[in-house]
């Protein structure tokens, strides 16, 4: 049995900066199209498993040494 479900297209973007005195910003957006499909068929009532809503934010990073 083949059952249709959505399609999934999913995309991820980066920027990032690399400072010489240990420190990392990166801005970053996760599912830039804001795709929201429902990647299986057999979804119900009590078990769903949909796409994360488009995330964007800044993350700084320092690494010691």
């Amino acid at each position: 049995m083949v059952v249709e479900s959505n399609t999934i297209t999913t995309a991820r973007t980066s920027f990032t900066v690399i400072a010489p005195s240990h420190w990392r910003v990166m801005l970053y957006s996760d599912n830039v199209g804001n795709n929201r499909g429902v990647p299986l068929a057999s979804q119900t009532a009590y078990l769903s498993n949909s796409q994360q809503p488009r995330t964007t934010g800044v993350q700084v990073d320092y690494h010691y040494k």
